[in-house]
């Protein structure tokens, strides 16, 4: 059987969304590698470790601002130590510096000294990631010309706004990102969720049931068609995918 491998953040990170029923649409095996709030070094180091075992490849670009500090201590957990952060923007608050809160360790058995240590260097990497932009530039273009060499027949999409060229601190290019799609739902719908005393949610990858649904469809519809990009159906999400009408519906409750 054909087998699908899919690398990125949350925004693939859930089988039970649209890999499941792309799967279906596909005829075909699907395998998600995708984790949440992780970086595009995370995302590039499990593809290399993993694409050739696998016919179609489908690569979600992150944030370029996020960081992964990743150690290797033996071969068999390559995930032993992970640390990320999340710019500012993207937790909702522009002004707020990063805390302890927004430091994420895959491996709890860091002793107290490390877990120190990693902090101090995770909070000074978003202090500059946040003043200098264009920080992890350089490598991210290598990683996704890496991924192009590798894998010509590579699917690629932006789970964020991708800037592609400036000048003059004016932006001449913008791929549309995916994050556009929950965006309606997450500032219609999230305050109203934060006041839920149970607190629970069914989004699977940050949209809704049938979001994810109509997702897939779209993504089989571009691989049918090689002329249909599916960046589009971002700009306008309203025309493309359907706005949830309730909390219950954009999956915020349950």
């Amino acid at each position: 059987m054909t087998k699908i491998a899919i690398y990125g953040d949350s925004f693939a990170a859930d089988f039970e969304g649209w890999p499941k029923y792309f799967g279906k649409l596909m005829k075909c095996e699907v395998k998600t590698f995708a984790y949440g709030s992780t970086s595009i070094a995370y995302s590039y180091l499990k593809f290399i470790e993993t694409h050739e075992k696998y016919d179609i490849v489908y690569f979600l670009w992150t944030d370029t601002l996020r960081n992964w500090l990743i150690s290797t201590p033996n071969e068999d957990d390559i995930l032993e130590h992970q640390v990320c952060f999340i710019p500012s923007w993207s937790r909702g608050d522009s002004d707020a510096p990063i805390s302890k809160d927004d430091i994420g360790m895959s491996n709890k058995n860091i002793s107290i000294e490390d877990q120190k240590l990693i902090s101090k260097w995770i909070i000074s990497e978003n202090r500059w990631s946040e003043i200098f932009k264009n920080k992890n530039l350089l490598s991210v273009i290598a990683m996704r010309d890496s991924v192009k060499h590798r894998r010509p027949d590579c699917f690629n999409i932006e789970s964020f706004d991708y800037f592609k060229t400036k000048k003059n601190r004016v932006t001449l290019d913008i791929t549309p990102g995916m994050w556009r799609i929950p965006l309606q739902d997450m500032m219609q719908y999230s305050n109203e969720w934060l006041n839920e005393d149970s607190k629970s949610e069914k989004k699977f990858n940050h949209l809704s049931k049938i979001q994810n649904q109509e997702f897939a469809q779209y993504l089989f519809e571009s691989y049918k068609n090689k002329d249909f990009d599916i960046h589009k159906t971002f700009e306008n999400p309203k025309k493309y995918y359907t706005m949830s009408k309730t909390l219950k519906e954009s999956g915020f409750a349950l």
